[in-house]
């Protein structure tokens, strides 16, 4: 183990304790763990783009994750060309100035904005993304205006003038906290995702019968840039596939008389909550035989005896099918 800790600390910059902690968490994997560590810091190139034309003008937000290099998340709002606003203003207060203004759009314009927002949102793909983040590398200012100009040409928008200015915020990622400050619930430095049980109507566990400590399957749902990072990060999404993961819950609470708050832990630091009631059932290891557990980063095998179930049935079927053409060839042979 202590080879290993000189090796992450070498390659990530990392503490004797961030890699300690980090091959603890992925059971001595030295490979994940230096994947966790070099994620564990990660930047977000965020585009603020105005586009004037003669009637109106549109502000685009894209937040381009650097590793791995992806669009995480895009926006478009359309304003009558007398709107106006500095794209200097830092991410969080841009953002929040045109989300207000957006409610004082002219309810006779509302439709129509919200046609060509759709419409340059879908234009707005990961390959544009890639694109002109690489002219940002290049620090090619007049790339990066053509290319959103030659975008926006599939609109209605004509003559029109391209501004932009890019931020880079700086994410830090907690995965490597102690495992007793893990258990603390209200620790307010931890990460809560949405996610949804895996539901088992027939053979799974009804949510009141499950304790703390019980494993079950569930899907992150987070749509945030944070979420689906994560997710990403601990194999619960692969491209645009949702991946059941195994986790432990980690405690369960009445909120209603026949409902149930649901915590479980996804990986150091990362948390997940649900709402559900509490007859439902929910699947666990059993159910399946091939899901992913974050805690240790592996594919689990279960379930061998319906595997073998199955091959066995699988061969009585072809021996009942030798027997009849081998009857077949006997009795008309």
């Amino acid at each position: 183990m202590d080879t290993k800790v000189q090796v992450l600390m070498k390659t990530t910059n990392c503490s004797k304790s961030d890699a300690e902690r980090v091959l603890k968490m992925t059971d001595g994997d030295l490979n994940r763990s230096m994947q966790i560590l070099k994620n564990a810091i990660s930047k977000t190139v965020i585009f603020h783009i105005k586009v004037e034309s003669r009637e109106e003008k549109i502000f685009i937000i894209l937040k381009i994750l650097q590793q791995p290099l992806k669009l995480i998340k895009a926006y478009v709002f359309c304003f009558h060309n007398e709107f106006d606003l500095n794209i200097d203003l830092e991410p969080d207060d841009f953002l929040k100035n045109l989300e207000e203004n957006k409610t004082k759009i002219d309810e006779s314009k509302i439709n129509e904005y919200k046609a060509l927002e759709d419409k340059i949102e879908s234009l707005l793909n990961e390959d544009f993304a890639i694109k002109i983040y690489n002219f940002y590398l290049q620090n090619d200012a007049n790339k990066i205006i053509g290319e959103i100009s030659n975008l926006l040409k599939k609109t209605k928008l004509k003559n029109i003038k391209v501004s932009y200015q890019t931020h880079e915020v700086e994410n830090q990622i907690d995965l490597l906290r102690d495992t007793e400050e893990m258990k603390i619930e209200k620790d307010i430095n931890s990460i809560e995702l949405e996610c949804m049980p895996v539901i088992n109507p027939i053979d799974g566990i009804p949510v009141k019968d499950l304790v703390e400590g019980d494993e079950i399957l569930i899907k992150i749902e987070d749509t945030k840039e944070l979420g689906i990072y994560l997710a990403e990060l601990v194999g619960g999404r692969r491209d645009d596939e949702v991946l059941p993961l195994l986790v432990p819950i980690v405690s369960k609470e009445q909120i209603k008389e026949n409902e149930l708050s649901v915590k479980i832990e996804i990986g150091p630091g990362i948390y997940g909550k649900f709402t559900i009631p509490s007859e439902v059932k929910i699947a666990n290891k059993k159910d399946v035989t091939e899901f992913v557990n974050p805690l240790l980063d592996e594919i689990n095998f279960f379930n061998q005896e319906k595997i073998y179930k199955n091959i066995l049935i699988s061969l009585s079927i072809l021996a009942i099918l030798l027997l009849i053409i081998l009857f077949f060839f006997i009795y008309y042979g």
